[in-house]
């Protein structure tokens, strides 16, 4: 029996039937394109050419993602020290920063892509993603799964 179930799991991320289980309750609901059809208003700016300019924090994404790509260049695997911030004495940003975001931006840096496509590629992942947790997390708070009717 414990047999059956150690080749069970340790297939599971190779076997195509466990992808199609995952993704098979947003095949069947319809709630789940509905909140992806309105997050691509959140998308839509990203689209535009340049960056925005006028957002209160829209330089600080380039710059920081700019530092942390100097950082690793220059050999820190897991950076913390911004050396260029506070006028060249340095500021421990992504101790206070999570620095996923900047580890993802840099992945797009390093293929190909310039520091502000970099920046809006994350943003737009981070609106599709939530919008999928967000429905995940909403779907199992209300007690219902994806695919089943309300009560």
């Amino acid at each position: 029996m414990k047999e059956n179930r150690a080749k069970e799991s340790s297939s599971f991320i190779l076997h195509p039937s466990s992808w199609l289980r995952f993704f098979a309750p947003f095949r069947a609901s319809p709630h789940f394109w509905i909140l992806l059809a309105f997050s691509v208003f959140a998308l839509a700016p990203l689209t535009a050419a340049g960056y925005f300019s006028q957002a209160h924090d829209a330089r600080h994404s380039v710059y920081f993602l700019q530092m942390f790509d100097q950082s690793v260049r220059d050999g820190a695997w897991y950076p913390r020290w911004a050396t260029d911030m506070v006028f060249g004495y340095g500021y421990p940003l992504w101790v206070l920063l999570a620095p996923l975001p900047f580890f993802a931006g840099e992945a797009f840096h390093l293929v190909g892509f310039d520091f502000v496509s970099a920046v809006k590629i994350v943003d737009g992942l981070a609106v599709l993603l939530s919008t999928l947790t967000m429905y995940l997390f909403a779907s199992r708070v209300l007690g219902r799964t994806p695919r089943s009717s309300p009560r």
